[in-house]
């Protein structure tokens, strides 16, 4: 396998983790009946999002930073794409940001008044239930953003696109084993 190969494969495994956490995570809540390890189980899940979803970030903004300059007027789809992450990447990071808040005690207290009072006053489950909804659609997007890079990238902009270093893929697969550890009886990851 070539480096080139490695991080797209690594990407896709985070992603397909991040899918299976998040698809896992709405099942849960939607669970008349939830289990009474269904609380922590959220926990886990909410840590895992957020770490995730903060390399996800960081992915995205390189890659319009990368992109944008590259993709010419008249590729309509792929302006379309670029302008499609453009728009949710501020919706994503709020509905994050209020998850992080809930969990990190740390990010709690430096957090606005405004923002503290509105995360105290959601419980877990309903700021799951706000990021998952402001993921809606995104993993067709980015299948196509993936192909997009491919037709742009050369070896070192996918490097710095990517985030694939060693410290973040142990990070990521242990917090994915945490989830996985963690499933109440009968769930899936």
């Amino acid at each position: 396998m070539n480096e080139l190969e490695f991080i797209r494969s690594q990407i896709a495994l985070e992603y397909g983790h991040a899918a299976a956490v998040r698809t896992a995570c709405s099942t849960a809540l939607g669970t008349a009946a939830a289990p009474a390890s269904a609380g922590e189980f959220l926990g886990v899940c909410a840590n895992y999002l957020v770490f995730a979803d903060r390399r996800g970030e960081i992915r995205d903004t390189t890659h319009l930073d990368l992109l944008r300059p590259q993709i010419a007027a008249g590729e309509r789809e792929a302006q379309a794409l670029l302008g499609e992450l453009q728009r949710s990447l501020p919706i994503r990071r709020s509905a994050l940001d209020r998850l992080a808040a809930a969990i990190d005690p740390d990010r709690a207290a430096a957090a606005t008044a405004a923002e503290n009072q509105m995360t105290q006053a959601a419980p877990i489950e309903a700021l799951l239930h706000d990021y998952l909804a402001s993921h809606a659609g995104v993993h067709a997007n980015q299948r196509a953003l993936l192909t997009l890079c491919d037709s742009h990238y050369d070896i070192m902009q996918w490097r710095q696109a990517a985030g694939v270093d060693a410290d973040s893929i142990l990070e990521e697969r242990e917090r994915y084993a945490r989830v996985v550890a963690s499933l109440p009886d009968g769930l899936m990851p």
